[in-house]
This record gives C-alpha cells, structure tokens and sequence, in this order.
C-alpha cells in the first residue's frame, strides 16, 4: 500500500482496523501540522479499542492514475463543476478531490485484508463519548451517516437524484465510514473502480466522493445501519489553519 503506517506496538493479529486519510501538498504543510494532535488521538482511541491503526499522506498510484486519465478525458470538454482538474494552479483543490476518492481505495484494500471490520476516520474529526462504540457490538453492517436535513440542491443530493431519476431521502457523509466483511454486500463490488470511473465520464459531478456514494447506494439498494457516532467536524481549511487543538478538546 502507498501510505505511511502506524499500528500497534504489539505483533498480535487484531481483527479490526482504523483508517485515518491526512494528505496534504507542502503549501498547506500548516494544516497537517494542526491536525497531527487530532491524529494522535484518534490513534489512541484505536488502540484502546484493540484495533489497528493505519494513517495514509500520499495519495495511492491507483487513484493518482484515475485522475490522469479523467484529465486527459475531459482535456477538450467543458466541465460543469470540477474545472480545476484542468489547471495546474488549483493543485490543493485537486489535492483534496484525490485524498477524498482514496477513501474508495480503503475499502478495496479492507476487502484484500484478513481484517473483520474496518472503520474510517477523516483527520479534522473528533470523537465524542468514546466509550459507546464498541467493534463486537456491530455484524453485518455497513454505516455512513446520512444528511437528511442537506439542502436539498447540494451537489451530492442533486446529481444522484438528477440520474436516478427519482428523490432520496438525504446525502451519505464520508468522513466516517464502518464496514463489517460479513456484510452481504460485498463494498469493493459495490464501489468498484471501473463503475466510479464511469461515473467521472458521465458527470464530472461525481468526482466528489460523496455524491458518487450517494447515488451508488441508492442505485444498488445497499442496505446502511445506523450508528449513533457522534463526532466534531473542525471545519474547513481556514479553519484548520488556526486550529487550536486543546480548546476544542475542551468542548
């Protein structure tokens, strides 16, 4: 895998495993800075729960490939959202939609593991009431946390409904994910990389993670369990930028 790894300090096999994403270029080295406190903590809460914990900074060779030849694909096209994937001044926004599709590839390389279940964090989250989930608590499930309150013309609302052709009830977040291998749905079929990439060519729309999330849960009906996980989302990179770890800890 192309990634940077911390794991537990013991050699023991562990069934279950987190994934933290916090890929950044060297201009917005401030943020990853910021955010390293955050990572700690999410790896701590890792091992508390006797899982593994694995941290990826680069963006995998395959998602890095995928976006090549999506540019290369829509090099004579007008696009009607992602404009900068043409434009070399706008690298941390590029930056951002492949650490966000990489999130695909966690899953593929979950499925390739001899892990029980995965779960996924973003690196600007915080978790709240650690103690109330618990790994052997969950089989079978498959969790992302709905937006039902999503004003309803945002893109990942928007666009799946656009080709489903009928409503849904809200938008899938990405920034946590929960996956158990016993689920019916096998999630690397699901979200395989040939059906996302021709997603990117029927609208550049679906670049963004969660809307081709959206819409291929509900085209395929993959069924989602609800998890109450409660988290604190940082913010956005300003926001990230000033970042003071301690005083949101102490909310």
């Amino acid at each position: 895998m192309d990634h940077a790894l911390w794991s537990s300090p013991n050699n023991m096999k562990k069934r279950n495993i987190v994934y933290c994403l916090c890929s950044y270029l060297p201009q917005d080295d401030i943020i990853q800075k910021n955010l390293t406190p955050v990572i700690e903590d999410l790896k701590k809460w890792a091992e508390y729960k006797n899982a593994d914990f694995k941290l990826i900074t680069k963006i995998p060779d395959k998602i890095e490939d995928m976006f090549i030849s999506i540019k290369q694909f829509y090099s004579d096209k007008k696009l009607s959202k992602y404009k900068c994937i043409k434009h070399e001044e706008y690298a941390s926004e590029v930056q951002r939609l492949k650490a966000w599709n990489t999130k695909f590839y966690l899953i593929h390389e979950f499925y390739k593991s001899n892990y029980d279940k995965m779960l996924y964090f973003d690196c600007d989250v915080i978790v709240r009431h650690k103690e109330r989930f618990k790994f052997e608590d969950y089989n079978k499930t498959f969790y992302m946390y709905m937006r039902q309150e999503e004003i309803k013309t945002a893109d990942p609302i928007v666009i799946p409904e656009k080709y489903l052709n009928r409503e849904i009830p809200g938008r899938f977040a990405a920034g946590l994910i929960f996956i158990c291998r016993d689920l019916q749905a096998n999630l690397a079929d699901v979200f395989a990389y040939d059906k996302l990439y021709k997603l990117w060519q029927k609208d550049d729309h679906f670049i963004r993670e969660e809307t081709a999330m959206t819409y291929i849960i509900n085209n395929e009906h993959v069924p989602t369990t609800y998890i109450n996980f409660p988290l604190i989302h940082i913010g956005c990179d300003n926001i990230k930028k000033e970042y003071i770890h301690e005083e949101l800890r102490a909310n």
